[in-house]
């Protein structure tokens, strides 16, 4: 792909001169990269990438003005599924692939998640098989005791919504969904409420691509680091120490532990905005919430809808072409990076009848191929839960303001409200039915892991210390620090 100049998209590929609130409603294949930000995009994500699609099935796009941040973006959705399952080996989720890293703008907070990095879902073939095998035995063993981890999510959830329900208000995207996934993950890691607040506010300057996004990084990769050694000394029934058993004591496997809960703590972001949407669709559509009332659906039912009607995970940046490849009609050179908009793809596939949709799987919310999701159990475990409970313990639970009046938090990667501001009848007896004691952690194991027999005999003191830390944080609203986008 020969360019002119590094800003430009490769000539006879799908717009030139567009601005981001400027897109024309038709027109011919585009030169240049259309804008993947401003007002237009922001207001309504599903909307713009229908534009988009006028001008094919794969179009160049930029994330920065100066346009050398740009990938070819995959609009359709069984364009998207052939690159996610790679079957012939085209395409690669390595970013040292990339052919045109250098030219980016080093402060772009989206490189964070693109960083070359220890994780299994950042390399291919055997190299991904090997990093991703301790982390599918963890969550093997994890379902394998899913009676447990759903008395521990009902638990965190229940403490949750004590903690507002005798207020009579609460912003459930705050106060509940952000916060409830994160929880789990930190209790199912090994994650005490040291790092709790650290990590809150980290992983959504990480996953919703604020300017602080490299200082949130570089937190989650020195507070990982600190886990992993603490576990190394003192394992216990939790999924770092259960990876790292299957590391062998191999310094580098032991490095790619820290790699690998770092990129399991930012997923719960995904899984917060996935709640947090379909709370908002059924407040918002009576219809809907009189075939819950009357049990036609559930709530699981309209969570799944929700993953390819509107998916929360909107756009998946991690892939690069490792031959020159025709995609879509363009001519897509080795080293570019391709963009899998799974909002994009799975608008495509919306039926006219919504409610036809529930168990339609035509979606890409857990990805495909051998880079598939491996949680997909624990992430539908913690949202249908966290709905269920939501709306068991707050029936009449309305919303505050408007729907127009929601406030969105950037859709570049994660599309979630930033706030969901709600009023009900307060319920002031709820703590009586919800246990004072902390939720134990789970015993996924009948054996705990043991790689340092002189580990000190304070440990289990050091962890009930812990534990009546994480007691407290999640009593209250934690002092919450300040982000980027809300």
């Amino acid at each position: 792909m020969t360019t002119s100049s590094p800003h430009r998209a490769p000539s006879g590929c799908p717009l030139h001169g567009a601005t981001a609130d400027q897109l024309p409603p038709s027109a011919p294949p585009p030169r240049e990269p259309l804008p993947l930000y401003g007002a237009e995009f922001e207001r309504d994500p599903l909307a713009y990438y229908t534009k988009l699609r006028e001008y094919g099935p794969v179009v160049p796009v930029k994330v920065n003005e100066s346009g050398t941040f740009w990938q070819w973006m995959v609009l359709d959705p069984d364009l998207a599924r052939d690159v996610a399952q790679n079957r012939q080996g085209w395409f690669s989720n390595d970013p040292r692939t990339w052919a045109r890293r250098e030219e980016v703008q080093e402060n772009h907070p989206l490189l964070r998640l693109l960083d070359p990095r220890g994780h299994m879902q950042c390399h291919d073939g055997a190299e991904h098989a090997r990093r991703r095998r301790p982390v599918v035995e963890a969550f093997a063993d994890l379902e394998q005791h899913s009676l447990q981890t759903r008395r521990f999510i009902t638990a965190l959830a229940d403490k949750l919504i004590a903690g507002f329900a005798h207020k009579g208000e609460a912003d459930i995207e705050i106060d509940f969904a952000h916060r409830l996934p994160l929880l789990v993950m930190m209790g199912l890691l090994g994650i005490d409420a040291r790092y709790a607040e650290e990590v809150e506010a980290s992983v959504h300057e990480v996953i919703r691509v604020t300017p602080q996004a490299h200082d949130g990084s570089r937190r989650l990769d020195s507070i990982f680091r600190r886990v992993v050694v603490e576990k190394l000394k003192d394992p216990g029934p939790d999924l770092t120490s259960r990876m790292l058993k299957a590391a062998g004591g191999k310094r580098r496997e032991i490095n790619e532990v820290e790699s690998q809960s770092w990129f399991m703590m930012n997923a719960s972001l995904t899984t917060a905005a996935w709640m947090s949407n379909t709370v908002l669709e059924i407040l918002t559509d009576t219809e809907l919430r009189a075939q819950i009332r009357d049990a036609r659906v559930s709530v699981g039912d309209v969570a799944n809808r929700g993953l390819w009607q509107a998916p929360p995970l909107q756009n998946v940046f991690n892939r690069w072409a490792l031959k020159d490849v025709e995609l879509g009609g363009c001519q897509i050179k080795r080293g570019d990076m391709i963009v899998l908009s799974l909002a994009a793809s799975g608008s495509r596939t919306r039926p006219d009848d919504p409610f036809s949709a529930v168990g339609h799987q035509a979606y890409l919310a857990w990805g495909a191929g051998s880079h598939a999701c491996p949680a997909q159990d624990l992430a539908c475990h913690i949202v249908y839960i966290g709905l269920e409970r939501l709306f068991l313990h707050l029936p009449g639970m309305e919303l505050t303001v408007p729907v127009d009046q929601v406030e969105w938090a950037p859709a570049l990667v994660v599309r979630g409200p930033a706030s969901l501001p709600v009023h009900f009848s307060p319920v002031h007896d709820l703590d009586r039915g919800v246990s004072a004691e902390w939720p134990q952690q789970p015993l996924y194991f009948a054996e705990h892991p043991h790689y340092d027999s002189a580990a000190s005999g304070t440990a289990a003191n050091d962890r009930s210390s812990r534990s009546n830390s994480l007691r407290s944080f999640v009593r209250g609203r934690s002092p919450r620090t300040p982000r980027g986008g809300r």
